[in-house]
């Protein structure tokens, strides 16, 4: 499979509590090798409190990344993974530029 950024993909997300993963959406942000970056999507709103973006699920960007909830793509929990992790896609988030605005 390959992947881009900006893609919206199901992943096994490393917590560091108990060495657990859990099956999370993600956002593609780099693709370099085998190594793929991405930022976690988080069904809790922390736009408050740190860097990221909160998404409705009804709205365009929310339909195009085929999102199950409103989410928050939490652009301080970025991680290197590699394609083992990943389950599948899921959709696209359109305005990547906003992430890049953040990312600098």
């Amino acid at each position: 499979m390959t992947f881009q950024k900006g893609e919206v993909i199901l992943v096994l997300f490393p917590f560091s509590e108990k060495n657990a993963v859990k099956l999370r959406p993600a956002l593609v942000l780099n693709v370099s090798g085998k190594l793929i970056t991405v930022a976690q999507i988080t069904s809790t709103n922390r736009s408050d409190k740190l860097r990221g973006i909160w998404v409705e699920k009804e709205s365009h960007l929310g339909r195009a990344m085929k999102i199950l909830q409103d989410s928050f793509i939490n652009l301080e929990n970025i991680i290197d993974i590699t394609e083992s992790y990943i389950n599948r896609k899921l959709g696209k988030f359109s305005e990547f530029e906003r992430i890049e605005k953040l990312l600098t």
